[in-house]
Order: structure tokens, then sequence, then C-alpha cells
């Protein structure tokens, strides 16, 4: 009877998350590439502000990160990230994934340069709060990211001063903001990250599994 309600309760976390309620927040308006773009030395960031679930007690989970950009280097690797937002300025990463960028070929259309990576660990998204989207060069090379295509400025830019330290700052309104887009899906705010909750979910499965057999060896 008791394992029954484990697995019950782990059956209804789990079909809490796969529901999928998506939502796509998203710069690209009507297209990108227009305006200024982000040549990146160490890392650029696009801010949005979190839309909320419309339920209580839920917030949104990150599935995916896209952006549009493209390299002249040899070496394509890159990262996208999700930053926290401290003082109107990224803050914290909450996750980091590695990307290969595509090498700038002059007759290939912009859609060319869309890359997306899908989230691991699903950090939530919470209401109201300010988030960036990252773009990050650790090789050093030279990186393009397209603007959005809705003329939002003020992208924040890492800059390194040497001795004299680093940290973030915005680039100013003359620059528009990198084109991203980001999905994600609906999750309990308290819960675990729905990774998590998905491999309870198995485990309860499994062990419901393997005790109904046990039990009718035995009968």
């Amino acid at each position: 009877m008791k394992l029954s309600i484990l697995l019950l309760a782990g059956a209804v976390l789990c079909s809490t998350v796969l529901r999928a309620s998506d939502i796509t927040v998203s710069n690209f308006g009507s297209g990108y590439g227009a305006g200024s773009l982000l040549g990146i030395d160490i890392a650029d960031g696009s801010s949005f502000i979190a839309p909320s679930t419309g339920l209580q007690g839920f917030v949104y989970a990150l599935n995916s990160l896209e952006v549009v950009a493209y390299t002249t280097a040899d070496d394509p690797s890159a990262f996208i990230s999700l930053y926290d937002s401290v003082g109107g300025l990224p803050g914290n990463a909450l996750e980091t994934l590695p990307v290969t960028l595509a090498v700038f070929d002059a007759d290939s259309p912009l859609s060319a340069y869309e890359v997306t990576v899908n989230s691991v660990t699903h950090p939530h998204i919470e209401a109201g709060e300010q988030y960036w989207v990252v773009l990050s060069d650790p090789n050093s090379f030279q990186a393009t990211w397209l603007a959005d295509g809705n003329g939002d400025v003020n992208p924040a830019k890492f800059v390194d001063l040497g001795e004299d330290g680093s940290g973030w700052t915005l680039a100013g309104v003359g620059y528009q903001q990198g084109a991203f887009l980001l999905t994600a899906n609906i999750a309990p705010e308290t819960a675990p990250e729905p990774g998590t909750l998905l491999a309870l979910g198995s485990g309860l499965l499994a062990i419901g599994l393997v005790m109904r057999r046990r039990k009718n060896r035995v009968q």
C-alpha cells in the first residue's frame, strides 16, 4: 500500500512537469541581423524579463536556448549560458552549455547561423525577474552575434581590464542586443528540477515492477 502511494506521488510529480505548457521568449522580432553586430572578445549578454506562468506555486524551467551567431576562426567552440541578474547586469551562471558555431560564409543566409542547445539541468526561471542569455568565447576567437529584430538595446559586455580588474558593463544604447530564443516548461516552484523528477519517477516505477514480480512469484 505504501509503495503504491509512493509510486502515485512520483507519477503525479512527473506528469506535472511533462504536461509541457511551453513558452517562448524571443527578441527575433520580424528577423535578425539589423543594426550593430556584437563582436565577442570574451562574453556578451542579452537580457529579458521572465513572464508569469499564471499559476500560483509554479515557475518555468529552461528547456532550450537558441542564438544566431557565426565565427571567422578555425576553432568554433563557444558556450551559451543562462545568467540571473545582479544590479541590472549578469550575475550567476545558472547553466552553461557548449556549442559549435558555424564558420561565416558570405553566400549563406542568416538562418544558417541559428544554433540551439538543450538544457540538461533545467534551472528555474521566476516570473518578473531579469535574466541574461550569454554567448561566451572561451578561446578568444572572433565571433559575431547577430543583432535582434526588435531593436532592443543595451547588451551587457564582459570587460577584462587586466590589473584594474574585470566585470560586466552595459555596452550602451548604440548597440542592439544579440538575437536569442528561449523555450521553457511549467514546473512546480518548490519541487526538484525536472530532470531530478524524471529520474525519481523512473526509479519508483522500476521498484514497483520488481516488487510486483516478487509478489507474483510468492503466490
